[in-house]
This record gives structure tokens, C-alpha cells and sequence, in this order.
């Protein structure tokens, strides 16, 4: 027998007005056994465990807009779920772009986190250099080398988690749009074209996808002690950062 909500589905479809939860008890009467079967065959929900603020950063870039010229590039705390960085440009694969990210991050909160994950990507490196730097003398088991995690970017379970959002909430409306410019000839995705769709929508994406206030950009949470997470940052690491820009 099929799951409730296959079942509840072709109920629907056949006209019959029935709410999931009794097709669910008359599955249980029914065929107790299949409900035993795939209750132990479903997808377990991974549990993120993060000892608290700025413990580990979670970065990563997002190319559903690349094909029109828009590259983003986000890092989230892993903790609190608050959205460290989130920018639109042309490029989220120079090292220097990401840099200047990470650099004015940390100048602008006065501190750095604990751990930063992200994937392979040689856009990456540079950050790496520095967090590695930054937290050379520090005496904690994460000190060092051990700052800077690598891992698969599917795997990055935060930022993967924040994209998932951003598509609904704000990525999908520009991709439906420049799609219909596309369908409509108006774009051919040669590099004029990508310049002018940078020229016209750049800005306006990065208000909506990542300059709204900061309160707006924490992810829903049972916990309502995330939102007060905004005015109580605890930075364990703290550092002196000269004012430079790797981007000038």
C-alpha cells in the first residue's frame, strides 16, 4: 500500500472531501505493517550542533542567477543563523571579491569566528590564508590550521539551508524575470547583455537578496532567543585589523 499522502492525493482527485490525518489513521488500521515499513525506510533529518555565536561561519556562493550576470556570495553564522554577508556582483570566483568580503566583515563586527566552512573552491583560498592567520597565536583546540573546515558544498548544511530560502523569497522572482527576457529575445546571454542586466538589476537585487535589515534575514527558529542573538554577539576571538582593501 502507498504512503497517506499518495493515498490522500487520489482521494482528492476522485472528488472525495478527506483530511490527510484520517487517511493517515485508516493506513494504521489497514496495513499496520507498511506503516512500521516505511517509517524505517523515511529520510532522517540531519541535527546541527553549534556551541554558540561565531563558533563556525558557513560560506558559500550561489549561481542560480550566474546565467544573467549576477553572482552571490553569502556566510551565516552557524549558531544563530544571523546572515554575515550576503552580496550580489558580477563574480563570486575571484579570490580578491571574497576576500574583501570576509575583511570588511570582520573590521565592521570586530571580530572573527572561531571555525569558517566552506567548499574547495579556489575563490576560497584567500579567506583561508587569513583566518588562518588571524588565529595563528590563539591557544584553543581550533587555533591555526584547524580554522578554516572544508567540505562539500551540498554538505554545508546552514548556507545550503539559506539558499533554499532566498530562492523562494526573493531569487526565483529575478529568475522569472530575466527568463521571460530571454523567451521574449531580449536577452542572449552574450556579455553585453549580461553588463546590462547588471547595470539595471545589480543593485536592486542585492537590496532585496541581501541589504534588508538584519532582524528580516534570521531564518524562523522555535527558539525566539535567535532574535535576540543580534544585540548580544559574543565574540571569543578578538583581533586588530589594518584598514585595508584587497579589492582597490
Amino acid at each position: 500500500m502507498q504512503g497517506y499522502r499518495w493515498l490522500h492525493l487520489c482521494a482528492i482527485q476522485r472528488g472525495y472531501v478527506v483530511s490527510q490525518d484520517t487517511i493517515r489513521q485508516l493506513i494504521k488500521l489497514i496495513d499496520p505493517d507498511g506503516v512500521e515499513h516505511r517509517r524505517a525506510w523515511r529520510l532522517r533529518r540531519r541535527h546541527y550542533r553549534s556551541k554558540g555565536p561565531n563558533a563556525l561561519w558557513h560560506m558559500d556562493g550561489y549561481d542560480k542567477l550566474k546565467p544573467y550576470g549576477i553572482a552571490i556570495n553569502g556566510c551565516i553564522d552557524g549558531f544563530s543563523r544571523y546572515i554575515v554577508w550576503m552580496e550580489a556582483y558580477n563574480t563570486n570566483n575571484d579570490p580578491k571579491v571574497i576576500a574583501d568580503y570576509f575583511t570588511s566583515t570582520i573590521a565592521r563586527l570586530e571580530g572573527c569566528p572561531e571555525r569558517l566552512r566552506a567548499d574547495r573552491g579556489t575563490e576560497n583560498g584567500h579567506v583561508e590564508n587569513m583566518l588562518v592567520l588571524l588565529r595563528r597565536n590563539h591557544s584553543d583546540c581550533f587555533a591555526g590550521d584547524r580554522s578554516f573546515m572544508y567540505g562539500r558544498s551540498t554538505a554545508n548544511q546552514r548556507i545550503e539551508s539559506w539558499w533554499g530560502i532566498l530562492r523562494r523569497q526573493s531569487a526565483q522572482f529575478w529568475i522569472n524575470i530575466f527568463q521571460t527576457l530571454q523567451d521574449d529575445g531580449h536577452f542572449s546571454g552574450d556579455f553585453l547583455d549580461k553588463n546590462l542586466i547588471q547595470f539595471c538589476f545589480l543593485n536592486l537585487v542585492q537590496i532585496v537578496g541581501g541589504k534588508r535589515p538584519e532582524t528580516e534575514l534570521i531564518m524562523d527558529s522555535d527558539d525566539a532567543s535567535f532574535s535576540t542573538i543580534l544585540d548580544k554577539r559574543v565574540f571569543s576571538i578578538s583581533i586588530t585589523i589594518p584598514n585595508f582593501s584587497l579589492t582597490s
